[in-house]
């Protein structure tokens, strides 16, 4: 049974979120498809690819994965979602809210009916209730109020992303004054979390609380239902916010992979340690960057600059490209990645960007990619579970992640060497756009 469920509004977000888990339980299997059943796994994630769909199809497909983790019995809940606000944060943390206890609990719904405490309220006045009763009453009363509410912190301090006085930063900056304000289907016009949380119940956990540790948290937490905004700046404040939400009962949580991170590091308490694992040494590899973020563009400069041997490198980073083609371009990049692979085989793929991943996973036909650890803080690496790719190493990162070595830092790491090493090179350039 999966203890921990984490629905993801893209690829890289679902991967990034396996990779961090991975440290604790192991394994991870992230399913591209909602079709697919829930595996047999301590942890595992959805991609629900809402965040280029309408606002709509995000908040019904996030309802679906809610309903498929009820049934199936998961414990807690992680609504990832981006650490830029990109995509439909207000909208999928509504859903969830709604699907895993909110407003469907006040309607009677079967996990409401399960509490037997419940039904004895129902049935029997409060003041015939005995001690033991009443407590219970008032213990599964409380489960009720909670599982209606959500803890939200996208802060990734790692990436430089933090929360403070309720706004998202970017490196000190307020996030609707840096690129991602210019993004091409989600531009981000707002640093306030309050904002994309229109139409909630939002209460603000200001960084006072979360540095009073713990008990203050929960104590904050347990006082008023409803979505929590909080503050956080470093790893530990997300660790204190982790282990404030748990102790308050609180089994709906959403951010970004700092807070996941957090969230792993208190549930890993009392488990045996995971080994670290590493993939055979992958001397070639394709290196897939759709993303078109300038920090991707400056990390594909330094990697062809590197001239690693048997490295290619296909973007459309430099394509010129109008609103509405983004799906066109990343279909036919992930057409040309299938038709690599089909006529070469590889080793091992390296994909940029969340649009570009999915893509690449459709095309090839991937049933499940299997996350086993990180490459990087943010960077997970996977084995390909069918299709024209099985058994294939894949690496991805989003766009805006990493220093600007950081592709040829995870080529080196697949490579299994400290320097760029081998001898020979292939750099056949291709439609412009390919390069060795």
């Amino acid at each position: 049974m999966v203890e921990l469920l984490v629905i993801a509004d893209d690829l890289t977000g679902a991967l990034d979120s396996a990779g961090r888990l991975a440290a604790v339980a192991g394994p991870v299997p992230v399913l591209p498809s909602l079709d697919s059943p829930l595996p047999t796994a301590y942890v595992a994630a959805y991609d629900l690819d809402t965040r280029r769909r309408p606002e709509d199809v995000a908040r019904r497909r996030v309802m679906r994965a809610v309903e498929a983790a009820r049934s199936g019995g998961v414990r807690l809940l992680y609504l990832k979602v981006d650490s830029t606000l990109r995509g439909h944060v207000g909208a999928t943390v509504s859903a969830a809210r709604q699907g895993w206890g909110g407003d469907k609990r006040s309607r009677g719904d079967k996990r409401s009916r399960s509490f037997i405490n419940d039904q004895v309220l129902t049935r029997t006045p409060r003041d015939r209730l005995s001690g033991p009763q009443l407590e219970g009453t008032t213990k599964a009363r409380e489960r009720d109020r909670l599982s209606a509410s959500a803890l939200v912190c996208p802060a990734f301090p790692a990436q430089g992303r933090t929360v403070e006085r309720g706004e998202l930063l970017v490196a000190g900056v307020p996030v609707h004054r840096t690129a991602f304000a210019d993004d091409l289907r989600h531009p981000v016009r707002s640093a306030a979390l309050r904002d994309h949380l229109a139409g909630e119940p939002v209460h603000h956990l200001p960084l006072e609380t979360a540095r009073a540790g713990p008990d203050a948290v929960i104590l904050a937490l347990k006082g008023t239902p409803g979505v929590w905004v909080a503050d956080a700046v470093t790893d530990e404040d997300l660790v204190i916010l982790a282990r404030g939400a748990v102790g308050a009962g609180l089994t709906l949580l959403a951010g970004s992979v700092g807070l996941l991170g957090a969230l792993a590091s208190v549930l890993e308490r009392g488990r045996a340690p995971v080994r670290r694992q590493k993939p055979a040494r992958c001397v070639g590899a394709l290196v897939v960057v759709g993303s078109r973020h300038p920090r991707s563009r400056e990390q594909v400069r330094r990697l062809a600059a590197a001239n690693v041997p048997l490295v290619r490198i296909l973007t459309t980073a430099d394509t010129p490209l109008r609103p509405g083609q983004e799906d066109q371009v990343a279909r036919e990049l992930a057409a040309e990645v299938a038709a690599r692979v089909t006529a070469q085989g590889m080793e091992a793929l390296v994909v940029v960007g969340g649009d570009t991943a999915r893509a690449v996973v459709e095309a090839l036909g991937i049933e499940r990619l299997v996350v086993r650890g990180e490459v990087l803080p943010g960077v997970p690496w996977a084995q390909l579970v069918g299709g024209l790719a099985d058994g294939c190493t894949w690496v991805t990162k989003a766009g805006g992640f990493g220093d600007p070595d950081a592709l040829v830092d995870v080529v080196r790491w697949l490579r299994g060497a400290q320097g760029a090493g081998d001898e020979g090179q292939d750099s056949t350039a291709m439609a412009g756009r390919d390069h060795g």
